[in-house]
């Protein structure tokens, strides 16, 4: 989650902790054996002219 540029931990500032901790806690809910899996989309390709 933190590699996202929306959710880097510098823009938390001093709520970094406060976030991390939601996020482990609804992460535990989610999956409570810590197991999830992520499904990849196919590459988009943008090709921009002049």
């Amino acid at each position: 989650m933190f590699s996202l540029s929306s959710s880097a931990p510098p823009l938390f500032g001093d709520r970094l902790g406060a976030f991390e901790a939601d996020l482990r806690r609804l992460l535990a809910e989610a999956s409570p054996e810590g197991r999830f899996a992520e499904r990849m989309g196919p590459p988009d390709l943008i090709v921009w002219r002049p």
